[in-house]
């Protein structure tokens, strides 16, 4: 697995609006919130159209992997993912 660097759901918030997700506050259970894909992403059958963004102030590797795999799924790379959190 890749060696992803530490980061908040704040900081995962922006970076999946920096690939062109939108976040909905209303949705998801407690204080998780939902990013829907970018318009135009193609959308797999049986593939969900969402991130869930959990509410903590850091996320452990293993939930940090199992995003950058549900990310990469809409077609962006690992390297656009590292880009877009460091914005």
């Amino acid at each position: 697995m890749p060696n992803i660097p530490a980061f908040s759901s704040k900081d995962l918030e922006k970076a999946l609006k920096n690939l062109g997700f939108t976040i909905d506050r209303s949705k998801g259970k407690g204080g998780h919130y939902k990013a829907k894909s970018p318009i135009g992403i193609k959308i797999q059958p049986g593939q969900k159209n969402f991130v869930i963004i959990p509410h903590t102030k850091e996320i452990y590797e293993d939930l940090r992997n199992k995003i950058l795999k549900e990310v990469k799924s809409f077609g962006f790379s690992e390297e656009q993912f590292l880009e877009a959190l460091k914005k």
